[in-house]
């Protein structure tokens, strides 16, 4: 099978080398390997410029443009028709290709995208143990198609790294998305979800690496911001394509509500009908009272307002999760 490894990196000498020799260093060894430098000002240039490997393709930019237009330019040099993605701060076990290609290989289903479970590991950053868990527990947790249908909509439901994906399927999706900067490998599953299934390989072979200088981490508001902005773009472009302009309530906290009206609203093709950060049950009947008078649509609930609880009461009405109920990140708490 014919593979492509890319990477993009900018400004990334203090963990680059260990990735690059983590994908040398694979059992399966039939691959080219593409890794773009994004206009990096540190010593990255030189480390890249030291690698003697034939598999290795190395792109020096000028000028940093951002990983979404520089994986977009790498896949379009792609000669490999899958592609496995290694980010430039983490490392894939030996048998990470190998395990891919078979699982890939021996499926007897349309894949699109294949992800593998995944472990955290940290830099020089003390983070707390209990948060690098619950990462791991996220995504480990979505182990299948039907589980990853059911959280794409709220979150990534895959780490990046850890996936390769059809170069046709790819293409066909329309490429990542240069509208986004930091959820924008979110965006594009949904999208390659649409032409073929998304699964996982049910083995750790990837360490992701948590530090606070990342850039999620730097900029978790605004990640979860884009991420709203995905899930609202694809509840009116997946579901309500037939309406003029579906109507919703909006259920979340004063401070998450603001937000979402000062960020998202303006830029998304929904109307807010109603909204509420008032007491829970009564929340949630009004909002189920809204969508029986075909007042709304469905229901948008900001995280951090016992989603969890509202989500199971209005299912427990008759209504549907991610059909006419629809949980949202809120990265205000």
């Amino acid at each position: 099978m014919k593979v492509t490894v890319v990477t993009t990196v900018y400004n990334g000498e203090e963990y680059l080398q260990e990735a690059i020799n983590s994908i040398l260093n694979q059992t399966y060894n039939t691959f080219e390997y593409i890794i773009v430098n994004d206009g990096s000002t540190d010593s990255t240039s030189q480390i890249l410029n030291r690698i003697q490997d034939p598999r290795v393709k190395v792109i020096h930019y000028p000028h940093n443009e951002g990983s979404v237009k520089r994986l977009n330019e790498a896949i379009e040099l792609a000669e490999g028709d899958w592609i496995f993605i290694q980010d430039g701060d983490d490392i894939s076990y030996k048998d990470r290709i190998k395990k891919q290609v078979e699982y890939i290989q021996n499926a007897n289903t349309n894949i699109a995208v294949l992800g593998t479970f995944m472990e955290c590991i940290t830099g020089k950053d003390d983070i707390d143990q209990y948060r690098l868990k619950a990462i791991e527990k996220y995504w480990n947790t979505l182990d299948t198609n039907e589980k990853i249908n059911y959280e794409k909509l709220r979150g990534c439901p895959l780490c990046h790294g850890t996936v390769a994906f059809s170069k046709k399927a790819f293409f066909k999706a329309g490429k990542y998305d240069p509208n986004y900067k930091i959820a924008y490998d979110m965006d594009l599953w949904i999208r390659m979800g649409e032409i073929g299934l998304i699964e996982k390989v049910p083995e750790i072979l990837y360490q992701y690496r948590i530090y606070l200088k990342s850039l999620s981490n730097k900029n978790w508001p605004e990640t979860c911001n884009e991420m709203m902005h995905i899930t609202c773009k694809y509840i009116r472009e997946l579901i309500y394509y037939k309406h003029d302009r579906p109507k919703f309530v909006l259920l979340g906290t004063k401070k998450a509500i603001s937000n979402f009206y000062i960020n998202i609203l303006p830029y998304v093709d929904l109307e807010i009908v109603y909204c509420t950060g008032g007491r829970i049950l009564e929340a949630a009947e009004k909002a189920f009272k809204y969508v029986v008078n075909h007042k709304a649509d469905g229901v948008l609930i900001l995280e951090g307002y016992k989603e969890d609880y509202i989500v199971n009461y209005l299912k427990s009405k008759g209504m549907k999760y991610n059909s006419n109920v629809f949980r949202l990140q809120n990265g205000t708490n």
